[in-house]
């Protein structure tokens, strides 16, 4: 895992919200193996735009994660 990956990871959670996370739980009623950080799409798209140049690798490796988040900001970048 590259140090990108892993800053890019650690401001998914500084930025996540618990109360957001549990309702988009009940959103998500078919995801029961999915966890959720509560990181807003705003939040998201901006993450996104300071992290567009990282390596494909670490974008596949989010696009592979049970972590909603990291799955959706890969689409992002």
């Amino acid at each position: 895992m590259t140090t990108e990956l892993i800053k890019l990871k650690s401001e998914l959670r500084k930025k996540g919200d618990r109360a957001k996370a549990e309702n988009i739980r009940k959103f998500f009623k078919n995801s029961q193996s999915d966890i959720f950080l509560g990181v807003t799409a705003a939040r998201i798209r901006n993450l996104a735009k300071d992290f567009y140049d990282l390596h494909l690798q670490d974008v596949l490796k989010l696009m592979k994660s049970n972590t909603h988040d990291e799955r959706s900001i890969a689409h992002a970048i």
